[in-house]
């Protein structure tokens, strides 16, 4: 793992023209914004947020909503 480290390190000192670049003080984030519908498993019952009616088969699907952000 340490020598995988250490190529990505000279890879990015190539690339970057810089010597200082050092990989033990970089950090990389990923944020995540998704919104998704899924047709309910269990009982339809409209006690959750978000319930929109599908004019094609008159089924209801919830709507959920997810934000993340991860980072090292």
């Amino acid at each position: 793992m340490l020598r995988t480290a250490d190529a990505i390190q000279c890879n990015m000192q190539l690339v970057n023209s810089d010597d200082s670049y050092r990989l033990k003080d970089a950090v990389a984030y990923v944020e995540v914004n998704a919104t998704v519908q899924v047709k309910p498993l269990f009982l339809a019952l409209p006690i959750f947020a978000d319930v929109e009616s599908n004019p094609k088969d008159d089924s209801n699907w919830y709507t959920i909503k997810y934000k993340g952000i991860k980072g090292y």
